[in-house]
């Protein structure tokens, strides 16, 4: 039976809706964080050892915990602990993704803060950091990314019950200008570009799940970047956002994440992360072009077949 020519066209078209490369879905059903582990550090895409995830392999640097653990209910967490007096960071890489025109890159961070009775209500530090980065040199196991040079960019962040800083200071987006030096304790290391954040409105709420996405986009003008936390009603709208068009940008090449907790008096004393994605997405008209070969080529097939 010939399968109709519109269900093929369906076809090309749901392609052209997905033709997007997942680089990294990690839900730890298979309860590790250290999978792939070093020099592979990420599967890229692909689903190499069948668990249902496409993982990258994460490290735990400075104090506290980092452990796969089941949340309750049969679903698995990362869970991430720190402590009142130290700084903890939380690296992963990707795999090394370079942007070229019209290439978007978009980041999914999702995650519950939990155990806030140590934050400060009132503070005003922005010591809830996350970069997304490039580098040379890699961890190979659990540690603080080592000083060197650092290229991208990077969320600064009053994290509290209420969002205590001016508007506009609450979160802020920010590039990196210091070449070399550690990756986020020094935030004279980064300068602002852009800010968000009404002072006065809600901030973080124990329990409640909130998604951080951070997206940049080459554009002929520059390179677009966009970084939001959604949830709860944070900022009293359920988005925190800012957003920057570099025109004259360092990098187009990407292949960390790390998130950046100064203590458990200026962020949360635990995070639960569900679910930690990343997306390499085409040129819209490349995708065109090649749906547009896949009709041409499935239309000389109908010709051919009758």
């Amino acid at each position: 039976m010939k399968k109709p020519f519109f269900t093929i066209v369906a076809a090309v078209a749901a392609f052209q809706l997905n033709a997007q490369l997942v680089v990294v879905n990690d839900t730890w059903k298979d309860g590790t964080r250290t999978d792939p582990a070093a020099p592979v550090y990420s599967e890229m895409g692909v689903d190499s050892d069948a668990d249902g995830d496409i993982e990258s392999a994460w490290f735990r640097g400075g104090a506290g915990t980092m452990d796969v653990t089941d949340r309750g209910d049969g679903v698995n967490v990362l869970r991430t602990v720190n402590q009142t007096t130290s700084s903890a960071s939380w690296t992963t890489y990707f795999g090394s993704l370079t942007l070229g025109l019209g290439n978007k890159l978009t980041l999914t961070w999702v995650f519950t803060p939990y155990n806030m009775a140590g934050v400060i209500p009132g503070n005003t530090s922005q010591g809830f950091r996350l970069a997304i980065f490039d580098s040379a040199n890699w961890l190979t196991a659990d540690g603080t990314p080592a000083d060197q040079n650092y290229w991208g960019y990077a969320v600064l962040q009053n994290f509290a019950p209420t969002l205590n800083r001016a508007n506009d200071d609450n979160l802020d987006l920010m590039e990196r200008t210091t070449r070399t030096g550690n990756l986020l304790a020094s935030a004279g290391n980064w300068t602002k570009r852009a800010g968000g954040g009404t002072q006065g409105t809600q901030g973080f709420v124990e329990g409640t799940q909130y998604t951080f996405v951070f997206s940049a986009e080459r554009l002929a003008t520059g390179l677009q970047l966009n970084a939001s936390f959604s949830g709860g009603n944070i900022n009293g709208s359920g988005i925190l956002a800012a957003s920057y068009l570099d025109d004259s940008p360092d990098t187009y090449t990407f292949s960390g994440f790390c998130i950046r907790p100064s203590s458990s008096t200026s962020a949360a004393a635990q995070f639960d992360t569900g679910l930690f994605k990343v997306e390499f997405i085409p040129e819209p008209g490349t995708i065109g072009l090649i749906g547009l070969a896949l009709v041409g080529a499935l239309s000389g097939y109908r010709r051919l077949n009758g």
